[in-house]
């Protein structure tokens, strides 16, 4: 995602919100020293984008009607003089409708963004995580198990027989047993885990901090969680699993996905009912 559209810490707020509100009062200051005859209303557009954008609608519509008050009182201090006494007082509602309508438009235009690039980050059927988000964040899960000192595991899971499911049922069939096997995965793993559907029948579990021996553990739990809802639906379909765990992770997830997909492919071969395998780095050739 965008730097601009990652959330704020609240110490970050409040230095933007003290910042913004400088920002304006220096303006409000230029402002009277310029005179009723040079205009910097639009300068205050500043400020306000900044708190609408980075704080949210309500900020930006509290900064809007600060930037009003900056520039009437700018306004009065350069000496303007009107013919009638309602006049500042109309200016300054027309200007804090415009001030208003600006930190509403972009603080909607942020939250739209936002929003497609969530979508753009999610399997729309699953409603998991997608592969641009696999590819976005296993090197920040591999640098955090760096960092940490401790093992990561990467696991494959696909399903098998869709293809059937498809033709004999239909393809909302094949839809629903891929939904309830994203569901059940979610529901299997640990909150720090992440999980993504990386291909048509396939998806990815990365579980930070599991040895060999954790992983299979906990992959083996999953397998018989999702066979059991499997039963449930009462469709002929199977599951294989292969997943490989690092001691030490590798800077890039490129190596361990590799060595994955290949532990996948081979295990597939032996035309058991669910393959299913857990093996350390070391011990998969590519």
């Amino acid at each position: 995602m965008s730097p601009i559209l990652q959330p704020m810490g609240s110490l970050a707020r409040a230095a933007l919100v003290l910042g913004a509100l400088l920002v304006a009062l220096l303006i409000g200051g230029l402002d009277a020293a310029a005179g009723p005859e040079i205009h910097l209303s639009v300068f205050y557009l500043f400020p306000i984008g900044v708190a609408a954008w980075f704080l949210g609608r309500r900020l930006g519509l509290i900064m809007a009607l600060l930037c009003g008050a900056i520039w009437l009182t700018a306004d009065i201090m350069g000496g303007a003089i009107y013919s009638r006494d309602w006049i500042p007082l109309w200016n300054t509602v027309m200007l804090l409708a415009v001030f208003s309508l600006f930190a509403i438009g972009l603080s909607h235009l942020r939250r739209v963004l936002e929003e497609e690039a969530r979508l753009a980050r999610r399997d729309l059927l699953t409603d998991v995580p997608n592969l641009r988000s696999f590819h976005e964040q296993m090197p920040h899960e591999l640098r955090m198990a760096a960092g940490q000192a401790c093992s990561v595991t990467l696991g494959l899971v696909e399903v098998h027989d869709l293809a059937y499911i498809n033709e004999r049922f239909g393809s909302q069939s094949g839809d629903l047993l891929l939904r309830v096997t994203a569901r059940t995965l979610r529901e299997s793993l640990r909150p720090q885990d992440l999980l993504c559907r990386v291909g048509g029948t396939t998806f990815a579990v990365v579980l930070p901090g599991t040895d060999t021996p954790a992983a299979t553990g906990v992959l083996e739990k999953v397998r018989e969680r999702v066979l059991d809802q499997m039963r449930t639906y009462d469709r002929p379909i199977s599951i294989a699993i292969a997943a490989v765990s690092a001691e030490r992770p590798p800077p890039e997830g490129g190596e361990l996905m590799e060595k994955t997909d290949s532990l996948l492919r081979s295990i597939k071969q032996d035309r058991t009912p669910h393959p299913f395998s857990v093996v350390a780095l070391e011990q998969v050739v590519a």
